[in-house]
């Protein structure tokens, strides 16, 4: 049966389509992400603790340390490899916490056009801006988090997602990191400048 999407109400036969469809989509993406998941733990020898945020940032424990796993697509970002160049690049300035690995994953070997991943293995940070209860340290957090923004712009990157999710804290070090870096451009526009404020804080 072949649906117009540019109709406005739809017979219950089409409507059961539509339903067999989309649980048949998800279920096959499920699927799909947990066999990445997999493939991705076997070939770097993790143990999968716990989901942090669904099939995208995982806490795993990596040569006996509990580290985050992060799986970059093409629907988080245009160019992959330039997203894991940017965290690679960072986390050398200290800027990001500190890539141990990274690498990229094809569900079907030779590449044969399908959907590609990339991944990479920081040390875990567990707060963001928006977990400090403390007052006064969540102030020094803010504070941190702009000068990483400063710093980042000094660098020619302008990130069009500045809010407090994408930055953590280290409670032990007291010192803050950037990361999601999917959404940095290197075009300046009067939107992305940044204006000295960290959203939804």
């Amino acid at each position: 049966m072949i649906l117009s999407l540019e109709k406005d109400t739809f017979s219950d036969k089409e409507l059961e389509q539509i339903n067999y469809n989309n649980k048949n989509f998800d279920s096959h993406a499920k699927e799909l992400n947990e066999s990445v998941l997999y493939q991705i733990a076997k070939n770097e020898k993790i143990q999968i603790i716990k989901e942090l945020l669904e099939f995208r940032v995982y806490a795993v424990l990596y040569k006996g340390e509990e580290k985050i796993l992060k799986i970059i697509d093409s629907s988080q970002s245009l160019c992959i490899s330039e997203t894991i160049d940017r965290y690679n690049f960072f986390s050398k300035l200290d800027i990001t916490p500190k890539v141990h690995i990274f690498g990229f994953f094809y569900p079907n070997k030779p590449y044969t056009g399908t959907k590609m991943y990339g991944y990479i293995i920081t040390d875990y940070i567990p707060l963001t801006l928006h977990n400090i209860k403390n007052k006064r340290e969540q102030e020094e957090a803010i504070k941190q988090a702009i000068a990483l923004s400063e710093n980042i712009e000094d660098y020619g990157y302008y990130n069009i997602d500045n809010h407090g999710d994408n930055y953590l804290w280290d409670f032990n070090e007291k010192k803050a990191y950037a990361i999601d870096f999917a959404d940095l451009v290197t075009e300046k526009t009067e939107d992305n400048i940044f204006d000295g404020t960290i959203r939804n804080m």
